[in-house]
């Protein structure tokens, strides 16, 4: 059976200092870390995840962008919000002697270079000014996808508002979640409250994106594919060895089902969830954080 990849692209954008870098990281490496250096340049971190039944399910490299803190006035800040598509490639040529057999797949290649499909526009809840600036990025982001349209490309990224700090008391709050609510809604978000520190809704508001754009197949299908069992064995191996070490570097388990599963009794469910936190547990003793690779 051919083992298709879904590359998927989301960017996290938002002021500085908002904890975007650390969101990023508690989702990837399941760590906060206190101490960090402000992002100066796009920072990328990749992790793979499963949609799916257990009997019937797909792979997602999701590649995550971390950005520098918008409002610092970077002429790059531009370049991070593009919803420009690459052009597409010619579909390599049929090897006469092995035609492919089958209907062939169209997901974009795990090595080819992808736009972006999702922002997660980041605002800290203890700061107005950040997000009143959160909405500025809003408006750059919606002002490209009505630019795109002009181009007969109708792009429309998946896009989260994440309310973070949510951890620090009620009282140095300056954002009231009603307000940030009503202008997610407005402007067609989805909005989370999340906490870095506490982990709190990083997992589910990633889980939002990756389903949001796997349900929007028009960010990600193209016609110019191949799965890795029906690459020439060149291609293949490359294909295969980069899909490993994306497996062993960051390996997630998000489980959207799509249909019913098998229900256990209680006492299995205990059994099952004290084995999968044992599991989980080692494996992360084991595994090293993953880096950031600069672009």
């Amino acid at each position: 059976m051919s083992r298709d990849v879904l590359a998927f692209k989301v960017t996290v954008v938002g002021a500085v200092h908002t904890g975007k870098t650390c969101i990023v990281n508690q989702y990837v490496n399941n760590r906060f870390e206190p101490l960090y250096k402000d992002t100066e340049q796009v920072c990328v971190f990749k992790k793979v995840e499963f949609i799916g039944d257990e009997d019937d399910r797909e792979v997602v490299l999701l590649e995550i962008e971390d950005t520098f803190g918008s409002n610092l006035g970077d002429k790059d800040l531009p370049a991070v919000l593009d919803l420009t598509r690459p052009a597409k490639k010619p579909p390599p040529k049929a090897d006469k002697k092995q035609p492919k057999k089958g209907p062939q797949p169209k997901v974009n290649p795990l090595y080819e270079e992808r736009g972006r499909m999702g922002f997660m526009v980041v605002f800290d809840v203890t700061s107005a000014e950040t997000f009143q600036e959160a909405q500025s990025l809003m408006e750059l982001i919606e002002a490209n996808v009505s630019e795109m349209k002009k181009k007969k490309k109708n792009i429309q990224p998946i896009l989260a508002l994440l309310g973070n700090k949510t951890d620090r008391e009620a009282r140095t709050h300056q954002v009231r979640k009603e307000d940030a609510a009503a202008y997610a809604k407005q402007h067609n978000m989805t909005y989370f409250e999340v906490s870095a520190l506490e982990n709190r809704n990083v997992q589910e508001a990633f889980a939002h994106m990756i389903s949001g754009i796997h349900g929007a197949s028009a960010l990600w299908k193209n016609d110019n594919s191949d799965a890795i069992e029906d690459a020439p064995t060149e291609e293949k191996e490359q294909k295969e060895t980069l899909f490993t070490k994306m497996m062993g570097s960051s390996v997630g388990s998000l489980l959207c089902a799509t249909g019913r599963k098998k229900e256990l009794d209680p006492e299995e469910k205990e059994e099952k969830a004290a084995a999968d936190a044992e599991a989980e547990k080692e494996k992360d003793d084991e595994k090293p954080p993953q880096k950031c690779i600069l672009m």
